[in-house]
């Protein structure tokens, strides 16, 4: 076929000759098993060390039947430790992505569309891709034993991410990575429904299979039942389907027990192609949808990570071995036994003796101790209970599992901050594989970026827990912010900050920047906040709107004017005591007197009180009443309100004295000392 007619079929299997399509189903088989005996000898160090992690006990017959077999949880206990350190590290609440900006971003348009990334990112992770929290939980729990674990990203009405364990994605052993692999090859069990519905979507070529029969290593026979599913090889590969003499990069699915080829479908697009002067084809660059999440790099440089299978498993099985020892030694220890001469006449058989029990015999005891002699036996060995907690011990460090770091203390009369120095040393180890963990996610994440890109709609409508009040139920997000390069998707997590202590003290630090004039003082803040790791964080840090800068100008002046007034209150209302003497009681009263006084001969005082009547309405908001008088508005006026604890006495406004109710009962009267020869009223 031509290279461009394979662009556009979708299972090119249905064009191809049963010849060809038997070669290559045979070959796909023969490669997977080639591969997988390449690396049977790393793979027997996990199955063993699976029993030994799970727990699983087998009978003993040496050196008696049923003799001690206890298996002390070493293993069990450091994967659980790095699954409990690890999952916290990469999913912190409700975030599992944020994003990069790289460039000048003077327009603010970066900063928009990188939101809106991380937003609906965390949301396809968190919400939208099945089971992906609980396969990450999972795969952390198996990585530590295991080694390494796969995540395969693939797009099917939306992006997917599947676990798939060493047992089931075979690669050669000295391959140099995923990409550069000859082949991967994912062993996929489908029932017969899920084969049907591949079958009549036009998914899968057509065939009998008849009933499966799977030979499984683990349950060590061979299946025969309707329901068993059948194992297909979708084997990644190269294959040189246009005859031009390089190979392109496809998907071959094949049927493991019959090898017949179901589907091949290509694993590039014409944009992958690069071509030569003469229109040749000289390189493809394949898709890949396979993340290693690796453990321990092997010390020989294989493909294959080392876990504690590898690390931890010899000296698990040293200290089984070891507390099985003393068990026995103290069962010989309790239960005795020896040699009985003949000249001991009871019945015979077995003697066997239950607490307070006695026997008779017809022998003497002299007779008795004569011919009764214990075999020679010793206490349970001090040597080997020494040698058991150094082999425990050594295990604890290698995994880094300690008491400090499982909640439990270290010891009477240990400073905190040498036990808080022990635990940041302890965790160096962890640093590294929380490394390799955030270098494996980033490329999780993207993928699924990069299949966003290519497969989601042109607008996307997805939900988030706190809509915008135009937004009744979620957001939108267009294709064309996933077209930019600018904006660099990232893993939450920070590899250097592998506990809450790290967390905080890191904060801590920053923060005696605060208030320095070079920093930014308001991403201090952020930050501080984001370190606390608080559900609905960005709600402490909404900026509230700041108020116009016009309104504050005019309030400012509006103040000014009050206090201007207030000035020219006091200084009539001095000069008006200077003139009568007098001080009134009420502001009906004054306001009466005042008339009087307007119609003095003396203009100056007059026009005094004309204006400190203005004065006085101005400042203490006096209104005309219902019957034309002059009346107290309805309400405390404001400026008068009584504050808490003053007895009943009112505060004047803008710094007048306080005031008392007045005579009448609805004015005022200053309560501030009366000049001598001054009566009041």
């Amino acid at each position: 076929m031509k290279l461009e007619t394979i662009l556009q079929l979708d299972n090119i299997a249905d064009n191809m000759d049963e010849e060809d399509l038997n070669r290559i189903g045979s070959d796909v088989v023969k490669n997977c098993q080639t591969d997988k005996d390449s690396r049977q000898e790393w793979f027997d160090k996990v199955l063993d060390a699976r029993k030994i992690s799970m727990q699983e006990v087998e009978a003993k017959s040496f050196p008696w039947p049923e003799a001690a077999n206890v298996i002390f949880p070493l293993m069990s206990m450091a994967s659980m430790q790095f699954a409990s350190r690890s999952y916290p590290l990469l999913v912190q609440g409700r975030n599992v992505v944020k994003t990069a900006i790289w460039g000048d971003d003077s327009s603010g348009e970066k900063v928009k569309r990188s939101s809106r990334i991380a937003q609906h990112m965390n949301y396809q992770f968190l919400e939208d891709i099945p089971a992906w929290e609980e396969s990450m939980d999972k795969m952390l729990h198996v990585l530590p034993g295991d080694g390494m674990c796969f995540k395969k990203v693939y797009w099917d009405n939306g992006p997917k991410s599947e676990l798939v364990i060493v047992d089931d994605l075979i690669v050669d052993y000295w391959a140099k990575s995923l990409e550069d692999a000859a082949r991967v090859t994912h062993k996929i069990p489908y029932t017969k429904n899920e084969i049907l519905s591949k079958e009549r979507s036009g998914i899968f070529l057509e065939y009998d299979y008849g009933t499966a029969q799977v030979p499984t290593e683990l349950l060590g026979a061979t299946q025969t039942d309707e329901d068993t599913p059948h194992f297909f090889h979708e084997q990644h590969r190269w294959l040189d389907l246009d005859d031009d003499g390089y190979e392109e990069p496809y998907i071959v699915t094949v049927h493991e027990a019959s090898q017949n080829v179901v589907r091949i479908e290509k694993r590039f697009d014409v944009d992958s192609i690069e071509f030569s002067d003469k229109e040749e084809v000289i390189d493809i660059k394949a898709e890949n949808f396979f993340t290693k999440y690796g453990f321990i790099p092997s010390a020989d440089g294989s493909f294959y990570d080392m876990g504690y299978a590898h690390l931890l498993y010899p000296i698990n099985k040293t200290v089984n071995t070891v507390l099985n020892q003393l068990l026995d030694s103290g069962t010989l220890a309790n239960t005795g036994g020896g040699f009985l001469g003949r000249g001991i006449r009871m019945r015979g058989g077995n003697v066997r003796f239950r607490p307070g029990e006695w026997k008779f015999t017809e022998s003497t005891g002299d007779d008795l101790r004569k011919n009764i002699v214990p075999m020679p036996r010793s206490e349970p060995s001090g040597t080997l209970f020494s040698l058991l907690g150094m082999m425990i011990e050594s295990g604890e460090k290698l995994a880094s599992v300690t008491d400090a770091r499982m909640g439990q203390s270290p010891g009477t009369h240990v400073p905190a901050t040498t036990t808080l120095a022990l635990i940041e040393q302890g965790e160096k180890v962890f640093t590294g594989i929380a490394g390799r963990l955030h270098r494996s996610l980033k490329e999780e994440i993207r993928r699924v970026f990069y299949l966003n890109r290519l497969y989601m709609e042109d607008e996307e409508y997805f939900r988030i827990l706190d809509p915008q009040p135009d937004e009744k139920a979620g957001q939108t997000i267009q294709i064309n912010d996933y077209q930019q390069d600018e904006t660099d998707v990232l893993p939450y997590s920070d590899p250097g900050v592998v506990s809450d202590m790290h967390r905080m003290k890191k904060m801590e630090a920053l923060q005696g920047f605060y208030g320095r004039p070079e920093v930014n003082n308001k991403e201090i803040v952020k930050r501080s906040i984001e370190a606390l790791a608080l559900p609905d964080a960005h709600k402490i840090m909404e900026v509230q709107p700041q108020p116009d800068p016009k309104m504050l100008i005019e309030t400012a002046k509006l103040e000014n004017e009050k206090i201007k007034l207030e000035i020219k209150n006091r200084e009539l209302e001095l000069k008006i005591f200077e003139k009568t003497g007098q001080v009134f009681e009420s502001r009906s009263r004054a306001l009466k007197n005042f008339a009087e006084m307007q119609e003095t001969p003396e203009p100056e005082l007059a026009d005094a009180a004309e204006m400190y009547a203005a004065v006085m309405r101005e400042v203490e908001h006096e209104v005309p009443s219902e019957q034309g008088g002059m009346g107290r508005p309805e309400g405390p006026v404001p400026g008068l309100e009584d504050p808490p604890g003053n007895n009943g006495a009112v505060q004047g406004a803008q710094g007048r004295p306080p005031m008392v109710p007045g005579g009448d009962g609805q004015g005022i009267v200053p309560t501030r000392a009366y000049p001598p020869g001054v009566e009041r009223g």
